[in-house]
């Protein structure tokens, strides 16, 4: 092969075998190889998932008629060397293609510092691109390659203005954040946006540099946790129907806010609803009641009176007694009584629903 004498290393590589099946001279030294054969039998397929994420970006870019030429930095017997790579596909007779590599070293023009920053770009989770205000990819780094492979910015996001935003992204002094739905290669994600002016260092032009981090664990626990309190809030102040126009509220432990809140719009809701004569508000279960709670207290009783329900309240503590008294509360249209038992007493006979529809239609027939 004529490339065999050349000085400029280049070899190819089956990224699916992990293998370099050929390479000229030149590449052998490139690589700190006794010989081909040594070369040869090296295992290159634990590459990182950075380094797949560009193989199958370039792979597609090449399939497209797109050149590639790009910096790689390798680390042959341990000896990191940084070379200007021009890529190519290459057809076995398998029909399977693999990459055929021309390699120049690089001199480090760079810092050691700007060289370490390029490579932790390239391995880093955090999805790093840059976009042009038509929406073109200038630039994405393995990780974005890795989730958006060549789909467009337009494809990137479930809600459209997302995409739209990055392309307006605001000035260096001001960041645009979001949090969006993102169609990946893994599905759909949650991932946290955030977009910025900057010069492109090639062009001289404003381009977006547009960031995300994939949060998607983060808001499946925030909806689990919010799935528990509502559940937990549910436990605490169920809703019990006794009866056909009857409806027991105990409630168990402290009142806060949240609590508060949620309690009055499933009362007030459910009455409404099913047609609610009598509420018992069981608080044998309460924990202490503070000025708030006992306010509260105050509040749904009277907004029961307004939806033409009767409040009846049972299971009062001293200390709750006291509350009461000293913050000389209206309770005069509320049944106070002891127990759950006395409440039940003083809402009437309970007739099953059966029984109740029973005598309804004895009711009509009677009168016709």
């Amino acid at each position: 092969m004529g490339l065999d004498l050349s000085s400029v290393p280049a070899w190819l590589l089956d990224d699916e075998a992990g293998r370099i099946p050929w390479a000229n001279l030149a590449a052998v030294r490139l690589f700190n190889a006794a010989d081909r054969d040594a070369l040869f039998a090296r295992d290159f397929s634990d590459f990182s998932p950075a380094s797949r994420a560009r193989m199958a970006q370039q792979r597609l870019d090449l399939r497209a008629g797109r050149p590639v030429q790009t910096t790689w930095t390798m680390y042959p017997q341990g000896q990191p060397k940084t070379v200007l790579l021009h890529i190519s596909l290459f057809e076995l007779d398998d029909g399977r293609s693999i990459f055929f590599g021309e390699g120049f070293i690089q001199p480090h023009a760079e810092t050691p510092s700007d060289l370490r920053a390029i490579e932790a770009l390239r391995h880093t989770e955090a999805m790093v691109a840059l976009v042009n205000p038509a929406g073109e990819i200038l630039m994405a780094n393995p990780a974005a390659s890795r989730a958006f492979l060549d789909a467009p910015l337009a494809n990137w996001f479930v809600d459209e203005r997302v995409a739209a935003a990055v392309k307006a992204a605001p000035e260096q002094s001001e960041i645009y954040c979001s949090t969006a739905q993102a169609r990946t290669t893994a599905g759909e994600r949650w991932h946290l946006v955030q977009a910025r002016k900057i010069l492109d260092p090639v062009s001289g032009r404003s381009v977006s540099l547009v960031e995300q981090l994939d949060i998607t664990a983060q808001k499946e626990q925030e909806r689990t946790i919010a799935r528990q309190r509502d559940e937990i809030l549910a436990l605490s102040a169920p809703l019990l129907r006794l009866g056909a126009q009857i409806l027991a509220l105990p409630i168990i432990g402290t009142l806060d806010a949240e609590r508060a809140a949620r309690i009055l719009d499933d009362v007030l809701g459910a009455v409404t609803q099913q047609r609610i004569r009598h509420v018992i508000i069981d608080l044998t279960g309460a924990g202490n009641f503070d000025s708030a709670s006992v306010r509260f207290l105050v509040h749904l009783a009277r907004a029961l009176l307004l939806l033409g329900a009767r409040p009846l309240l049972c299971g009062i503590s001293p200390g709750l007694a006291r509350a009461l008294t000293e913050m000389q509360s209206e309770l005069t249209s509320t049944v106070i009584v002891r127990d759950l038992g006395e409440a039940l007493a003083a809402c009437g006979p309970i007739l099953p629903t059966s029984a109740r529809q029973a005598g309804s239609a004895v009711r009509e027939r009677a009168a016709r």
